[in-house]
């Protein structure tokens, strides 16, 4: 029989080190692919993305907790057992989609049943959860205490052994969250990925079958003599009772630490999907780092309680000087993103995103190794200090990994839900840190025997003195210059760090005021968000002969809904919102909203929008979908074409369907994916542009019936009361004005998209691909580009334009002539990027000879005007 190689650091073989990276790689592409599926089933409101994680979790300490308990009634090879589990993992991923496609039919009937309690439906949204992840998860879960069985069999190695495989399982997690972040999900798709990590399931099932078969049958092992005990399984004693709790303690931190300081990082990072993958990578690589290390040396000496109690002092410490890193890592981001910045013209410029991502990994292993470091030593010295025999290493393992995994979700719940609304990020991080403390003053006093009152007294102390000293060294406003740093030049008015995302107003010294979540901008008062609010409300509304139920996704300032609300024919408007702090903030912004939410037409409904539309029975006139860009983390989703599918469920025949649209930060194949995606859906497009400014954002409508428009009473309802005050206010004064504002129609969509992939969820290359376009000037330069290219109106959506030949023929005409002339402009908007001045003014004189009538070109030139004297425009 040929012996299998084994690694000298840890005493396993190496095939079964391969099979645990593998293990653990798997593991972590299933828990990011299975989240993404599940917030489509269950929104993505932090509350859905809680239960989600909570489900996970605990399915993962359920397994922990029976595996250990399991391998000891299983009579063959640890080995078969564990290989038997991932082979069970594999097969239900494969089934996993028709087991959520059932769960999601029950969610919907429950939600309709129980939406109006949320106590009740979370409770039921957290069984239907739990009940779709608990058969994988426990299968994970309990691999590690099952492969313990095997792996580390002596206890005076105990330590060593059991850091080997649980690092190498952790590295695996660690790839296999920055593979399929970065990789599998935009490249491959949800559903190849699971397919391919399945077979990847199978392979380690099929190695596991060899390993046995090399191995031969499991040898009888003499265990070293004993403490004689009263029976097998013994009572706790004192101080195992003392590790579980802080065992319970340390994951309790752990977890919390990751919520908090992923809070804090966004703003380093930015919102992007990818800064998940970057954060949690180097989270896991400071842990398998830590333990690696702390088993090479582990296993010496008296029982580690000091060494432990070091380790959770160096946790607390360090959660108290990171708070202070953050605000230098926000000066360092900048210096990087100035080097990295290359002087180029357009068609030589390359987005430094790769390096800029090595740059964001590399600082977050740095910032978080030490903590990490620290986190990954302490499970192993546990396990040292619980197990007593060697009979009980694997039911040690598994029992410290169920009590971890339970203080993990304890810590994520508590940080989340309760600790940052009710006292912020910063006070939070301290009660962390103050637990850290009391698991180093339970240790510490246990740490030399005879002597816990005297070290009871000296831990009391020290902490209490540490945990003052914390309160008042950091600041209470130690992240205030980190929320101000993501809008330069303005004054911070307003923090909310709410469960949903840190909501926050700025003032420049204009008055103008923009509100932001978790740094991004979101809407604001100056003049250019004024026109695209205003617009975004008024062009569907407009387009529309009764609009009587709308849809509005996201509420931002409230402007857009407050225009809404002026169309006469406007019974009700359902406001969607995820993020209840913007509700909140809308005080800040009456100037915007003129208090909308007191119309009784207007009805806020606090959810994920996709959800919404699964559970409602209204069908609408009008959606307007004004989300964030399509390219942070989550918005990607409201540009799918899965969310495209479920508007067009609750839309009556003839309803419009208006997207908000930025035309900076996208390729221009990206831009054209999100329209051919839309178009899959609704066949028949507008694509609109804001003409009186130079903002970069268009507007995209699309119906499933094509657009007719009689200009008489276009222009009548443009000229009635208080619709035409609110439309002078951004220079839209008559129907020629508002038509004027479209770009491309049916008539040219369909060479401008061509032909080329969809944005869908299995396939979220928006969310995923966005991210990698950093330059503003290149990508709404090309954009606008294109877009000019398709230009030709579409002069088929008007089906009446006047009572007779001779005056339809004359309004043509004047159609033609605004057309022409806002074709200058918009051609000066593109030399403007560039600080061509002398040609965009050019083009301002040129636009208005062509057309007398044109409203924007002398506002812009006057705005032109302020910018060459060295004055801030509005």
């Amino acid at each position: 029989m040929t012996t299998p190689a084994r690694d000298t650091t840890t005493g396993a073989p190496l095939l079964l080190l391969v099979l645990l990276f593998a293990s653990g790689f798997t593991s972590l592409v299933y828990e990011v692919t299975w989240s993404r599926i599940l917030v489509s089933v269950f929104g993505a409101t932090v509350y859905a993305s809680g239960t989600i994680l909570t489900s996970f979790m605990a399915g993962l300490g359920i397994g922990g907790y029976a595996g250990s308990r399991l391998i000891k009634r299983w009579t063959r090879s640890p080995i078969l057992l564990y290989g038997l589990l991932e082979l069970g993992i594999g097969l239900y991923a494969l089934v996993l989609p028709g087991i959520l496609e059932a769960i999601k039919g029950v969610h919907v009937v429950v939600y309709q049943q129980f939406g109006g309690s949320f106590t009740m439906f979370s409770l039921l949204r957290f069984v239907l959860c739990f009940l779709a992840l608990i058969t994988p998860a426990a299968m994970m879960g309990a691999t590690l205490p099952i492969i313990t069985e095997h792996a580390v069999p002596r206890l005076k190695s105990l330590a060593r052994d059991l850091s080997g495989i649980y690092s190498i399982n952790t590295i695996g997690a660690a790839l296999g969250t920055l593979v399929t972040g970065f990789v599998f999900i935009e490249f491959l798709g949800i559903r190849l990925t699971t397919w391919l990590t399945a077979a990847l399931n199978v392979l380690i099932f099929l190695g596991a079958l060899v390993l046995v078969k090399r191995l031969g049958p499991a040898p009888v092992v003499v265990e070293a003599e004993e403490p004689e005990v009263a029976s097998d399984r013994p009572r706790l004693t004192p101080a195992q009772r003392t590790v579980l709790l802080v065992v319970l303690i340390s994951g309790c931190c752990a977890l919390a630490y990751e919520v908090l300081w992923a809070r804090i990082m966004v703003y380093v990072l930015g919102n992007f999907v990818h800064s998940f993958s970057v954060m949690l990578t180097a989270f896991l690589t400071g842990i398998a780092a830590g333990s690696w290390w702390m088993g090479r040396r582990a296993d010496r000496g008296n029982p580690p309680w000091r060494t432990v109690a070091v380790l959770q002092l160096v946790i607390a410490v360090s959660g108290v000087l990171i708070l202070f890193v953050f605000n230098a890592m926000i000066g360092w981001r900048e210096a990087v993103l100035q080097d990295l910045a290359v002087k180029t013209t357009i068609a030589e410029y390359e987005d430094p995103w790769l390096s800029f991502t090595v740059w964001k990994v590399g600082i977050t292993l740095a910032i978080m190794f030490i903590p990490c470091f620290c986190m990954g030593a302490t499970f192993p010295l546990a396990n040292r200090l619980f197990t007593l025999r060697e009979r009980d290493i694997s039911r040690g393992v598994g029992s410290l990994y169920a009590s971890n995994t339970l203080g993990g979700i304890l810590g994520a719940f508590v940080a989340s839900f309760v600790l940052i609304p009710l006292v912020g990020v910063r006070q939070a991080a301290l009660v962390f840190v103050a637990l850290n403390l009391v698991a180093t003053v339970l240790l510490w006093t246990r740490s030399a025997a005879g002597q816990e009152r005297r070290r009871l007294v000296q831990g009391v102390a020290g902490a209490l003195v540490l945990v003052v000293a914390a309160w008042f060294v950091v600041p209470k406003d130690v992240f205030h210059a980190i929320y101000a740093s993501s809008e330069k030049g303005k004054d911070l008015l307003y923090v909310d760090e709410t469960v949903s995302g840190t909501v926050t107003i700025h003032e420049g010294a204009s008055g103008h005021r923009v509100i932001n979540i978790n740094g991004l901008n979101v809407a604001g008062t100056k003049f250019g968000f004024l026109c695209t609010q205003k617009l975004q409300a008024h062009f569907p509304m407009l387009m529309h002969p009764d609009p009587k139920n709308v849809m509005q996704v996201g509420f931002g300032t409230g402007g857009t809904c407050y225009s809404v609300s002026l169309h006469p024919e406007v019974e009700a408007i359902d406001c969607v919102e995820i993020n209840p702090g913007v509700i909140k903030a809308a005080p800040h912004f009456l100037k915007s909203n003129q208090g909308v939410l007191e119309d009784p037409k207007v009805k806020v409904v606090i959810d994920d929008a996709r959800h919404f539309m699964a559970r409602t029975d209204r069908k609408y006139d009008v959606i307007l979908s004004d989300s964030i860009h399509p390219r942070f983390t989550g918005n990607g989703m409201l540009y799918s074409l899965e969310y495209y599918k479920a508007s067009a469920e609750v839309m009556k025949p003839g309803a419009i369907h208006s997207t908000w649209m930025p035309t900076a930060f996208l390729h221009t194949e990206h831009y054209r994916t999100i329209l051919r995606t839309m178009r899959e859906v609704f066949p028949h497009m507008l694509v609109w542009y804001m003409n009186n400014t130079i903002e970069g954002y268009a507007v995209v409508m699309s119906s499933r019936e094509p657009f007719a428009v009689d200009l008489d009473e276009l222009a009548r309802r443009v000229g009635a009361e208080p619709v035409r005050g609110d439309l002078e206010q951004v220079h839209i004064g008559n129907a020629y004005d508002l038509l004027d504002c479209i770009l491309i129609g049916d008539e040219t969509v369909g060479s401008y998209l061509g032909d080329g992939p969809l944005n869908t969820e299995d396939r979220p290359v928006i969310e995923f691909g966005a991210p990698r376009a950093m330059n503003r000037i290149a990508t709404e330069y090309q954009n606008l580009k294109l877009m000019l290219q398709a230009r030709k109106f579409p002069a088929t959506i008007i089906s009446r334009w006047g009572d007779d030949p001779a005056q339809a023929r004359e309004r043509q005409q004047v159609m033609v002539r605004y057309i022409r002339a806002t074709t200058r402009v918009l051609s000066a908007h593109q030399h403007h990027l560039f600080r061509q001045y002398d040609k965009e003014r050019e083009l301002y004189l040129e636009a208005m000879e062509i057309n007398p009538d044109d409203r924007d070109a002398p506002f812009l030139l006057d705005r032109l005007r302020t910018i060459s004297s060295g004055g801030q425009p509005d």
